[in-house]
């Protein structure tokens, strides 16, 4: 250490320094892009995800809803088919939002082979619960140009049985997308704690490295 000039100790602690800035710097980088990464999941894949598995759960129950009003329908009148026409138009309008809400989860990225199973379940469910409302709408049609009380009777009938097949399906399209927005949450929830302990990190070795 006697042999040693100043000028070569401020050039070695000149280095040292730079070294020790070069790795804040770098673990700083890692750590942002650590971040962004959290950041650009939640934003562009999770909550989009969980907002469309949500909405989708939502529009299932108000079909149920128009479904269960057509039921209220006792008697064939201008009333009625006047309430049915409405009902018919505000199905079309469901089915809509169930496609443009499929047509988005469908274009979100699966981040495991358990997700990617799971949506593969609730396509199959959705199809069968589509299929299922197919021949009720239908029948939602004949109830509402029925000619006599008669016909009106036995399209109802009929449409009553529809609605109890259909019943066990929607229910498991909605626990399934009761599970996939549940665990989009939660992976959410886990992406924002994962980019605070990198922050966290980031500033506690950052401020060790300035300290030396």
């Amino acid at each position: 250490m006697k042999g040693l000039t100043l000028k070569s100790l401020l050039t070695a602690g000149f280095g040292i320094l730079v070294v020790a800035l070069v790795v804040v710097g770098g673990f700083a980088m890692k750590s942002e892009i650590n971040m962004r990464d959290d950041i650009t999941d939640l934003g562009e894949v999770r909550l989009p995800s969980t907002v469309a598995y949500l909405s989708l759960n939502s529009e299932r129950l108000r079909i149920s809803a128009q479904t269960l009003e057509v039921m209220t329908l006792q008697t064939l009148s201008a009333e009625s088919r006047s309430t049915l026409s409405s009902v018919m138009e505000q199905k079309q309008a469901s089915w809509r939002r169930v496609d443009e809400s499929m047509r988005a989860i469908s274009g979100q990225p699966r981040s495991s082979e358990a997700l990617e199973r799971k949506y593969r379940q609730l396509q199959d469910a959705i199809t069968a619960w589509r299929q299922a409302y197919a021949e009720m709408d239908l029948t939602v049609k004949e109830l509402r140009d029925a000619t006599d009380s008669f016909a009106f009777s036995d399209a109802m009938s009929r449409y009553v049985k529809l609605y109890q097949a259909v019943l066990p399906v929607s229910r498991t399209v909605g626990d399934l997308l009761n599970e996939m927005a549940e665990y989009q949450a939660t992976n959410a929830t886990t992406a924002v704690a994962d980019a605070a302990a990198s922050a966290n990190r980031s500033v506690m070795i950052s401020g060790l490295l300035m300290g030396i």
